[in-house]
């Protein structure tokens, strides 16, 4: 069996560990990488999470805060445009390369479905 997985800390554990931290700067970046991190997985509502928390404690400034807001949502509007238009055509075709290079096992030991990942065929 296979799988990925990417876990991302509850915001609350985040913060606790980051105001232990004495570097202001460094928690900080710290938090702006979080916040990347979310976006890069498509993960927009948790990034605004980390985003306001940073803000109630004092470490982005309401100016910084409004920024973020509007990269985030701008993002998350092309994400959601790009999935719905690319998504399904995208899967299509890889599924069709899928169809023709796929052995029937892996190595004799392996079979598999017509499916990629857990959605199965459009």
């Amino acid at each position: 069996v296979f799988g990925d997985a990417l876990y991302f800390k509850n915001i609350e554990c985040l913060y606790q560990e980051l105001n232990k931290l004495d570097d202001k700067s460094y928690v900080i970046s710290k938090i702006y990488k979080a916040m990347l991190v979310c976006m890069i997985y498509g993960m927009f509502d948790y990034a605004v999470s980390v985003a306001k928390t940073g803000f109630d404690q004092g470490y982005i400034s309401q100016s910084e805060y409004e920024k973020v807001l509007s990269v985030v949502v701008a993002n998350s509007k092309k994400s959601l445009i790009s999935e719905i238009f690319n998504k399904s055509n995208l899967y299509r075709i890889i599924n069709q390369i899928n169809r023709i290079f796929r052995p029937k096992s892996y190595l004799g030991w392996s079979d598999s479905d017509d499916s990629i990942g857990n959605v199965r065929d459009l």
